[in-house]
């Protein structure tokens, strides 16, 4: 969805503001927690409680395990402000997801594979002496903040679809396949800088996207779009 205003050029006359995207829109939001520190420690000190009065309390377990994840980079973000985004992309994912009328397993698998990554951002929180890593960690924190407002951009365009859209647009899943690559580029990444030897279970990252079954059979009944124009 796209939003179009006009403002006067420097002559004066109105003209087409630029189109602001989903992903400008969620950027917007995690800028400005990223540069108002000061709101962003507030609401670190509320933490958990702030992100159930939101989203109205949890509900499947990966969306639980996110919210989790959220309190606990709360505390990650008193330590290293720079993170304070991550926060803000995780709770508008929270809050979509909370509002979602059905479950979509490409939207849960993309939201494990984003706990994945969180689960392994909040270990700054007990590497010592942080503050001198941050010149090597800036980029990467960076990279995980980008990634993550792509995923929340592609969840909230996902979920405004109606239901026979979702069905029909083939684009979707090449879209999500795209972006659980990029998430496990950016894991890889952000284990390699916190110098994290990796023994647990990866299958996360490896595994495919599930196929959306119940598009596939929709268009084998309907025969696809072009039927249905």
């Amino acid at each position: 969805m796209t939003v179009q205003n006009t403002k006067p050029d420097v002559y004066g006359e109105n003209k087409p503001a630029p189109k602001m995207t989903t992903t400008d829109r969620i950027s917007d939001t995690a800028f400005v927690a990223g540069t108002n520190i000061l709101e962003a420690k507030k609401m670190a000190d509320t933490g958990y409680a702030t992100v159930e009065k939101i989203v109205g309390g949890p509900g499947s377990p990966v969306l639980s395990n996110m919210i989790h994840l959220a309190d606990k980079l709360v505390d990650v973000g008193k330590i290293v402000p720079i993170i304070a985004p991550a926060f803000v992309i995780l709770k508008i994912i929270i809050d979509i997801e909370q509002k979602a009328r059905e479950v979509d397993e490409k939207c849960l698998d993309l939201m494990e594979r984003i706990n994945f990554l969180i689960s392994h951002l909040v270990v700054l929180e007990r590497i010592h002496n942080v503050e001198a890593m941050m010149d090597t960690l800036t980029v990467v924190l960076q990279k995980v903040q980008d990634t993550l407002k792509e995923a929340a951009a592609l969840i909230e365009a996902y979920r405004k679809q109606g239901k026979i859209a979702r069905r029909l647009r083939m684009s979707n899943m090449q879209n999500f396949e795209q972006m659980a690559g990029k998430i496990t580029t950016c894991s890889s990444d952000l284990m390699m800088s916190l110098q994290i030897q990796q023994t647990g279970d990866l299958s996360i990252l490896k595994r495919v996207v599930p196929r959306d079954r119940i598009a596939e059979n929709f268009i084998r009944e309907n025969g696809g779009q072009y039927m249905i124009n």
